[in-house]
């Protein structure tokens, strides 16, 4: 599985900065950069808290991800994005379990592993047979299995990539999701900035410090425990 940002705004911070000044300030008003990383922080920690981030909507983030169609069809349920996926009616992949090119879900023993791999082989062979017969490339897709890895690309502006993050940092995520989104968050770490994922791209338990699933994980405890720890440190009583 890959996720790679292409590409983004250029200064993303600075432009949510501009905006969110923009609307405080009269006509007229000159609005400076950040004076410090603290001032930055300072914004971000409180952008974080109101519910209001439209500004966020002005940093554009462009995507190249890997992953299977299970995966792919999880991520268009974000609406607020724009997606441009590999073609199965035109591209041939009739080599895809060769290559290995499909996700292999994790937690399987070896005999459940072996199954699942034969099952990828036998569907290429069923989709090769296909072609050779005579069926377009566009008919042969329909024995392709939903976890053949495929390509897509993104566009997708930042205050709904955090909405995406924090529905698919949930533990209760479809795993492959996770993994991406982990992906993901070191990429905006790097090349955006690492105080706004780390302020911005949590679990809702973590934001909250409850859970919001009809099925809560183990971590439920655990995160509770955390804030109140939080909450009592600060208001000193932990020294």
């Amino acid at each position: 599985m890959k996720a790679k940002l292409v590409n983004c705004t250029p200064d993303p911070m600075e432009t949510a900065f501009y905006a969110f000044r923009n609307m405080h300030n009269k006509v007229g008003t000159t609005v400076e950069p950040f004076k410090d990383i603290e001032q930055k922080i300072k914004f971000l920690t409180v952008l974080s808290k109101i519910p209001h981030r439209t500004v966020l909507e002005f940093v554009k983030t462009n995507w190249y991800i890997e992953g299977s169609r299970a995966f792919q069809q999880q991520l268009t349920r974000t609406r607020l994005a724009g997606y441009s996926i590999q073609s199965l009616r035109i591209v041939n992949v009739g080599g895809f379990a060769d290559d290995k090119l499909y996700h292999l879900p994790p937690g399987m023993d070896d005999s459940a592993e072996e199954l699942f791999q034969c099952s990828m082989v036998q569907a290429q062979e069923n989709y090769n047979a296909l072609i050779k017969m005579g069926a377009s490339v566009e008919a042969a897709r329909g024995v392709l299995p939903i976890n053949i890895e495929t390509p897509i690309t993104m566009t997708i502006n930042l205050n709904s990539l955090v909405h995406l993050m924090e529905l698919r940092m949930c533990k209760n995520a479809q795993y492959e999701y996770r993994e991406i989104a982990n992906l993901m968050y070191d990429e905006v770490s790097a090349f955006i900035d690492p105080d706004f994922a780390r302020i911005f791209f949590k679990a809702p338990c973590q934001k909250s410090g409850y859970c919001t699933s009809p099925v809560p994980c183990d971590m439920v405890p655990k995160i509770y425990q955390q804030m109140i720890t939080e909450d009592v440190e600060d208001i000193g009583i932990l020294g």
